[in-house]
This record gives structure tokens, C-alpha cells and sequence, in this order.
């Protein structure tokens, strides 16, 4: 069964910006499912993905800082 885990993202201004993440986060080996907002940041349905993988993903994708909602 997968896990998810919770994305604080900071830094994305536009749809566009939605886009990148969504697209980097998608990437990243173990993601099965990815839903990017503005205003919520993501949620990553994944197997096994490394956290810290997701979060160069979204830092490399743009000027995007990403840290883990607890």
C-alpha cells in the first residue's frame, strides 16, 4: 500500500509554477500520484520515494523552497 506525504511550497507565483513542481515531483522514482495547488502546496502518493528526493525535485523545478507538513 503507498504513503503519502505533504508538501509545504513556497515561491510559486502561477499556474506555470504549479506545472513545474507537479512535473518534477511526478520524476521522482516511486511517485504514483501527484496534486500540486497554489494555496496547499502537494500531496505525493508515492512507494518507497526518498524525501529528500522530492524536495531537490522541487528545488531544482525553480526558485521553489519545499519543506514536509507534519
Amino acid at each position: 500500500m503507498g504513503q503519502e506525504l505533504k508538501l509545504k511550497i513556497d515561491g510559486m507565483t502561477c499556474l506555470n509554477c504549479v506545472t513545474h513542481v507537479q512535473k518534477a515531483l511526478e520524476a521522482v522514482t516511486g511517485v504514483t500520484d501527484v496534486t500540486v495547488t497554489q494555496d496547499e502546496g502537494a500531496i505525493v502518493q508515492h512507494d518507497g520515494a526518498d524525501t529528500g528526493q522530492l524536495i531537490a525535485a522541487v528545488r531544482a523545478a525553480g526558485d521553489y523552497k519545499a519543506e514536509v507538513m507534519r
